[in-house]
């Protein structure tokens, strides 16, 4: 049966590096759309392709400054919107490469803009990942040394929660009560069934 292929999304600091890991745990195999991206920023020619869309300087020392862009695109959404038609196709590109060596019944794709890159109908499913904006807030400010501004200005930037959910297929609540594992172990077994697999 051809490997089924599984989007996991959610927002800035909701948990998709936690759950990603429980699902590799079980043998899931997992791409993570964002540190793909980041390899590509390591190709000189997708580099100097980039450095001709922005006119600001974004390279230092041969590599991507990757605090000068993220201050450009963040503040910007027409900059956001024309890295995003730059690097969106080359990462689809590389999943659908990767995903079609895989020989476990199905993939996850984890990436924080499945619903915002048009890529919904990529996957057989789509998994969302839903966490209170209070502990977002924390967490990010915590992990990523920002200030509150800044990771609002993150979150104005995204799909709204609740629309994210309402066009995904599973929902997992990450809000420091409810268990994620037991959530991701249920799917994942409701996923293997309609994949054919009964084990």
């Amino acid at each position: 049966m051809k490997t089924a292929v599984i989007g996991l999304t959610g927002g800035i600091g909701s948990g998709k590096t936690l759950v990603s890991r429980v699902f590799m745990h079980l043998g899931v195999p997992v791409y993570c759309a964002d540190e793909q991206a980041k390899k590509l920023y390591d190709n000189k020619d997708i580099l100097q392709a980039l450095q001709k869309i922005f006119k600001e300087p974004i390279i230092a020392d041969g590599k991507l400054d990757k605090k000068k862009l993220a201050s450009v695109v963040f503040n910007d959404k027409d900059s956001l919107n024309r890295l995003n038609a730059f690097i969106h196709p080359l990462v689809k590109e590389d999943f659908i490469s990767w995903s079609a060596k895989s020989t476990y019944p199905y993939v996850i794709m984890e990436s924080a803009i499945i619903f915002e890159s048009g890529w919904k109908d990529m996957f057989n499913k789509i998994i969302s990942i839903c966490t209170p904006e209070n502990l977002v807030i924390k967490r990010t400010m915590d992990r990523d040394n920002m200030t509150r501004q800044q990771v609002m200005q993150r979150i104005s930037n995204q799909m709204p929660q609740e629309i994210k959910n309402k066009q995904s297929d599973y929902v997992i609540i990450n809000d420091d009560v409810r268990l994620v594992v037991p959530q991701v172990l249920d799917i994942h077994k409701e996923i293997l069934q309609l994949c054919g697999n009964t084990n």
